[in-house]
């Protein structure tokens, strides 16, 4: 089955269960809905992106849940981007709706560029500057691949995945208090694998620092001052690239 045949499933499933107040608690309690939902919003189908913002619509019509909702990364600019995608007018109802619960009534009078000063302005204040890390895992294999995604996605400060398989390389977006000491210790500790950190030399070679080394490693740009930096949706779409293990695990591990 495809990622686009599992996340149409996947969004289906949460908009019919967040039809009903009952089970809420049991979607946000579930420490990878969220993620799972911005991500959809994100996606290249847009019929996945319209079902994500209904349901993203109907759990915000229940006020227990804004907190949580909205303190989700990556929130505000799923659905900013998305309601430019989706042009018709319902939609953009939906998401002119979901931006002021989150940020409050003012929000969906000012103009584009003051909502773009808001988003940094939250970033700055929930500390979310990000980082990119790249790590050679080695004995990174098709057999455990999906078993280390599902321990990273777990660990909080991990925004996004997009891991190589034929280099055994693991691309990460990390908030900036995440260390590749600290992935590299985490992926020891459960798979006993050794891990590397991948920069580059000043001629553009790859070079393989060992993480067990006591030598201070070598400083990270945040995520507004990379090159590889594309807004929201950048960001997204590269955990998306290898989402479709976790979707799968999300559905395997929820009640239905």
């Amino acid at each position: 089955m495809d990622l686009n045949k599992i996340e149409t499933e996947f969004v289906k499933k949460c908009k019919l269960l967040a039809l009903n107040p009952e089970y809420h608690l049991e979607l946000i309690k579930n420490e990878h809905f969220l993620e799972l939902l911005v991500i959809s919003l994100a996606s290249t189908e847009l019929n996945i992106v319209r079902t994500a913002m209904e349901t993203l619509h109907l759990l915000l019509k229940n006020r227990s849940n804004h907190s949580v909702i909205s303190s989700t990364y990556g929130i505000l600019e799923a659905v900013n981007l998305a309601s430019e995608r989706l042009m018709d007018s319902r939609m953009s109802h939906l998401a002119k709706d979901i931006i002021t619960v989150l940020t409050g009534p003012a929000y969906g009078t000012r103009s584009r560029k003051k909502k773009q000063l808001m988003l940094e302005e939250q970033e700055k204040s929930h500390n979310l500057v990000t980082k990119q890390i790249i790590l050679h895992i080695i004995g990174l294999t098709s057999d455990n691949q999906t078993e280390i995604q599902k321990l990273l996605i777990q660990k909080r400060g991990i925004v996004s995945i997009h891991i190589n398989l034929d280099e055994q390389l693991c691309t990460l977006r990390v908030l900036k208090n995440i260390s590749p000491r600290d992935i590299g210790k985490l992926i020891h500790t459960k798979f006993k694998l050794e891990t590397e950190l991948v920069v580059r030399s000043d001629l553009q070679d790859k070079l393989f620092l060992s993480l067990n080394d006591e030598e201070d490693l070598p400083p990270y740009l945040p995520e507004h001052d990379s090159p590889v930096h594309n807004k929201a949706v950048s960001m997204l779409g590269q955990f998306k690239t290898n989402a479709s293990g976790v979707f799968q695990w999300f559905q395997k591990s929820f009640y239905w």
